[in-house]
């Protein structure tokens, strides 16, 4: 199945930003390119998947077009550690690692895809899309 993943930072129902450095670092074992729009990410299975970060020094998040690799989600799951964000899948649902992200989300966002499921791993967030 084709899908795609958006991962979003929110403040007080607004959008708000992080360091794309924190992308970079937990990224960097699997980057194996980019053309300025889109980040290439390889893993150890072999399978590979395209980022869409903007090039900038603060981000509020990023998109993936059919997310797939071994350590994918991992690496996802250690960023929604270190950020205040939210992980939503194009056909309804989303997911936290910090239930405290929550309050923070727009109430529009809630009504559209429900309360997020709070995860603690990369397993916990694909458990999650398959559930919806």
């Amino acid at each position: 199945m084709s899908f795609d993943i958006w991962l979003d930072c929110f403040k007080e129902g607004d959008k708000d930003f992080f360091p794309t450095t924190i992308l970079e670092k937990v990224f960097a074992p699997s980057h194996v390119g980019d053309d300025g729009t889109y980040w290439l990410l390889q893993f150890p299975d072999g399978v590979s998947c395209r980022v869409r970060i903007a090039n900038e020094p603060m981000t509020a998040g990023f998109a993936i077009n059919r997310p797939s690799g071994n350590g994918l989600y991992d690496a996802i799951y250690e960023i929604m550690s270190r950020t205040q964000t939210v992980l939503s899948w194009s056909f309804g649902g989303a997911a936290v690692a910090n239930p405290s992200v929550i309050p923070h989300l727009p109430p529009e966002m809630i009504q559209s895809v429900g309360v997020p499921t709070v995860v603690h791993s990369g397993d916990d967030i694909i458990k999650a899309i398959e559930a919806s």
